[in-house]
């Protein structure tokens, strides 16, 4: 019994071991594991996806911690209001050189939390009604 996969003629999706398309009734080629196939995600790995989310999260607070800095290193936090009052801005009591160091720590502990929490919710969601199914092309 052949896998799903895709039909030549129309492209569309074929049931499991069918012979036949069911949208445009094509033959099913004999070379299944030239053309598209499916794939479906069922589990991901929690630890996985928690270093993951952990590395993309603390690069997210690197750049930022970046910029608050430069912005409080340039002097443009002290900006005074439409009648000539300073505006009260917590900038410059923050050590700037800390943010840079801060913010991809507190970014990335939280993301990693972020994906590990997301990683047993899609396993327990991928359980009771399937995973993600991918479509993806093979070459012979």
């Amino acid at each position: 019994m052949q896998g799903s996969g895709y039909c030549n003629a129309c492209g569309k999706e074929l049931f499991p071991g069918a012979r036949f398309c069911t949208y445009c009734g094509a033959v099913r080629q004999a070379g299944a594991a030239v053309g598209r196939e499916v794939l479906e995600i069922r589990r991901v790995g929690i630890a996985s996806a928690a270093k993951l989310f952990f590395l993309l999260n603390a690069l997210l607070g690197l750049f930022l911690g970046l910029g608050l800095a430069a912005l409080g290193m340039s002097g443009l936090h002290s900006l005074t209001g439409p009648l000539g009052a300073e505006l009260p801005v917590p900038l410059p009591a923050v050590p700037w050189a800390a943010l840079v160091l801060v913010f991809p720590v507190v970014y990335g502990i939280l993301g990693g939390i972020a994906g590990a929490v997301l990683a047993v919710l899609y396993n327990i969601l991928a359980w009771g009604a399937g995973g993600l199914r991918l479509g993806v092309n093979r070459s012979a």
